[in-house]
């Protein structure tokens, strides 16, 4: 119970201190959220951006541990080009969670020197759908369907409702910041929340 406790405190705090950052440090910038699934022992990564903007979907080769350099690989080959083409020179962000790959030295390094602006680990809790944004839409397309399916469903999520989603994560920051927890993400609180 103790860690428990302690575990939904410190998931509190973090929420405030990125709530704080969506306020003030990075307020205007165009925001880049990842997340990564594992549907039939395929890793995927997907990357959308607050404006509704949807990258391809990565596939990392079937049953491969992705370890810091293969992420690093995809960050400099797939994702940041994408991020550059869509930010357009624009002040932008980036996030994603603090699996093994992402938080090892050597990528936190590497997005130093080519990402500049993106969440510092201290702000994502492990293994929290809370602070994922993409836990949502990872649900909408139902990633235990075929990869050609997850393919043309990602691809076709609605820009508006994409947009509105990464309008709303703000708002659900800051519930769980007054309420200690978040209620459980569901498309209709992403869609009817209006924030």
């Amino acid at each position: 119970m103790l860690i428990m406790n302690a575990s939904k405190e410190s998931r509190k705090v973090r929420a405030a201190a990125l709530v704080n950052k969506l306020k003030y440090g990075s307020a205007g910038m165009l925001r880049f959220f990842s997340d990564t699934k594992i549907p039939s022992s395929i890793m995927v990564l997907g990357i959308i951006s607050s404006e509704g903007d949807i990258m391809p979907l990565f596939f990392f080769q079937k049953g491969l541990r992705v370890t810091a350099e293969i992420y690093q690989e995809v960050l400099r080959s797939v994702v940041k080009p994408w991020m550059d083409e869509i930010a357009t020179g624009r002040p932008n962000i980036f996030q994603h969670d603090s699996a093994p790959a992402h938080k090892a030295k050597t990528t936190q390094a590497w997005l130093l020197n080519n990402v500049p602006h993106h969440w510092s680990l201290d702000l994502c809790p492990p293994s929290s759908p809370d602070y994922k944004l993409l836990y949502f839409f990872w649900s909408v397309i139902k990633v235990d369907s075929l990869k050609a399916a997850i393919v043309e469903a990602f691809i076709t999520i609605d820009k508006d409702m994409v947009a509105k989603a990464c309008d709303s994560f703000r708002t659900r920051l800051e519930m769980l910041v007054a309420a200690g927890r978040p209620p459980h993400p569901t498309a209709n609180h992403f869609i009817s929340s209006g924030a």
